[in-house]
Protein backbone atom coordinates (compact mmCIF):
# COMPACT_ATOMS: atom_id res chain seq x y z
CA UNK A 1 0.00 0.00 0.00
CA UNK A 2 1.72 3.15 -1.15
CA UNK A 3 -1.20 5.58 -1.25
CA UNK A 4 -4.14 6.54 0.87
CA UNK A 5 -7.41 8.33 0.35
CA UNK A 6 -8.38 11.04 2.83
CA UNK A 7 -12.05 12.00 2.98
CA UNK A 8 -13.51 14.88 4.97
CA UNK A 9 -17.23 15.19 5.56
CA UNK A 10 -19.77 16.54 7.99
CA UNK A 11 -20.74 13.00 9.00
CA UNK A 12 -19.07 9.60 9.29
CA UNK A 13 -18.30 8.49 5.72
CA UNK A 14 -17.33 4.91 6.61
CA UNK A 15 -20.66 3.29 5.59
CA UNK A 16 -20.69 5.24 2.34
CA UNK A 17 -17.03 4.53 1.52
CA UNK A 18 -17.48 0.83 2.21
CA UNK A 19 -19.58 0.65 -0.98
CA UNK A 20 -17.01 2.36 -3.24
CA UNK A 21 -14.45 0.48 -5.32
CA UNK A 22 -13.88 -1.92 -2.42
CA UNK A 23 -11.23 -3.92 -4.26
CA UNK A 24 -8.73 -1.03 -4.11
CA UNK A 25 -9.29 -0.31 -0.42
CA UNK A 26 -7.30 -1.96 2.33
CA UNK A 27 -9.11 -4.01 4.93
CA UNK A 28 -11.46 -1.83 7.01
CA UNK A 29 -9.34 -2.61 10.08
CA UNK A 30 -6.62 -0.39 8.55
CA UNK A 31 -8.95 2.59 8.15
CA UNK A 32 -8.73 5.44 10.65
CA UNK A 33 -11.21 8.13 11.55
CA UNK A 34 -11.08 11.27 13.66
CA UNK A 35 -13.27 14.27 14.37
CA UNK A 36 -11.97 17.68 13.31
CA UNK A 37 -13.10 21.09 14.49
CA UNK A 38 -12.87 23.90 11.95
CA UNK A 39 -14.21 27.07 13.47
CA UNK A 40 -17.54 26.20 15.01
CA UNK A 41 -18.10 23.24 12.68
CA UNK A 42 -17.33 19.56 13.22
CA UNK A 43 -16.07 17.29 10.45
CA UNK A 44 -15.00 13.69 10.23
CA UNK A 45 -11.70 12.78 8.56
CA UNK A 46 -11.53 9.22 7.23
CA UNK A 47 -8.18 7.83 6.04
CA UNK A 48 -8.31 4.73 3.83
CA UNK A 49 -5.07 2.99 2.81
CA UNK A 50 -5.22 1.91 -0.83
CA UNK A 51 -4.03 -1.31 -2.36
CA UNK A 52 -2.13 -0.95 -5.62
CA UNK A 53 -4.48 1.22 -7.64
CA UNK A 54 -4.49 1.42 -11.42
CA UNK A 55 -5.17 4.61 -13.34
CA UNK A 56 -8.64 3.38 -14.46
CA UNK A 57 -9.51 2.42 -10.86
CA UNK A 58 -8.44 5.86 -9.63
CA UNK A 59 -10.49 7.60 -12.33
CA UNK A 60 -13.50 5.47 -11.40
CA UNK A 61 -13.03 6.30 -7.73
CA UNK A 62 -12.70 10.03 -8.45
CA UNK A 63 -15.89 9.85 -10.51
CA UNK A 64 -17.65 8.11 -7.62
CA UNK A 65 -16.42 10.79 -5.22
CA UNK A 66 -17.95 13.46 -7.45
CA UNK A 67 -21.27 11.60 -7.32
CA UNK A 68 -21.19 12.10 -3.53
CA UNK A 69 -19.85 15.66 -3.51
CA UNK A 70 -22.79 16.91 -1.44
CA UNK A 71 -21.63 14.65 1.41
CA UNK A 72 -17.91 15.45 1.07
CA UNK A 73 -16.20 18.62 2.22
CA UNK A 74 -12.99 17.47 0.56
CA UNK A 75 -10.80 14.55 -0.43
CA UNK A 76 -7.18 13.90 -1.32
CA UNK A 77 -5.10 11.04 -2.68
CA UNK A 78 -1.80 11.06 -0.80
CA UNK A 79 1.45 9.18 -1.10
CA UNK A 80 2.17 7.09 2.00
CA UNK A 81 5.34 9.09 2.70
CA UNK A 82 3.32 12.26 3.26
CA UNK A 83 2.55 12.15 6.96
CA UNK A 84 1.06 15.59 7.33
CA UNK A 85 -0.74 17.91 4.96
CA UNK A 86 0.80 21.34 5.39
CA UNK A 87 -1.48 23.28 3.06
CA UNK A 88 -4.84 22.65 1.42
CA UNK A 89 -7.12 24.80 -0.72
CA UNK A 90 -10.88 24.50 -0.66
CA UNK A 91 -13.92 26.29 -1.95
CA UNK A 92 -15.18 26.88 1.57
CA UNK A 93 -18.43 28.70 0.81
CA UNK A 94 -21.29 26.47 2.01
CA UNK A 95 -18.80 23.62 2.54
CA UNK A 96 -16.74 24.31 5.65
CA UNK A 97 -18.75 27.38 6.58
CA UNK A 98 -22.31 28.46 5.90
CA UNK A 99 -21.34 31.96 4.80
CA UNK A 100 -19.65 33.58 1.83
CA UNK A 101 -15.91 33.84 2.58
CA UNK A 102 -15.50 37.19 0.83
CA UNK A 103 -18.22 38.67 3.07
CA UNK A 104 -16.55 37.32 6.21
CA UNK A 105 -13.14 38.66 5.19
CA UNK A 106 -14.72 42.03 4.37
CA UNK A 107 -16.46 42.06 7.75
CA UNK A 108 -13.14 41.31 9.46
CA UNK A 109 -11.55 44.22 7.55
CA UNK A 110 -14.48 46.52 8.42
CA UNK A 111 -15.49 47.03 4.77
CA UNK A 112 -18.43 44.62 4.53
CA UNK A 113 -20.89 47.23 3.20
CA UNK A 114 -18.50 48.31 0.43
CA UNK A 115 -17.79 44.71 -0.63
CA UNK A 116 -21.48 43.77 -0.48
CA UNK A 117 -22.29 46.67 -2.81
CA UNK A 118 -19.66 45.47 -5.29
CA UNK A 119 -20.52 41.76 -5.17
CA UNK A 120 -24.27 42.33 -5.33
Amino acid sequence: MNRRLVLIGRHDLTPLAANWCGSVFADKAAWSSETLRIGENSFVKLVIPLQEITEPDERALRSTLLDYKSQLAGYAFLQAEIQKISMAFFDTDSTFIDQEVIDEIANFADVKNKVAAITE
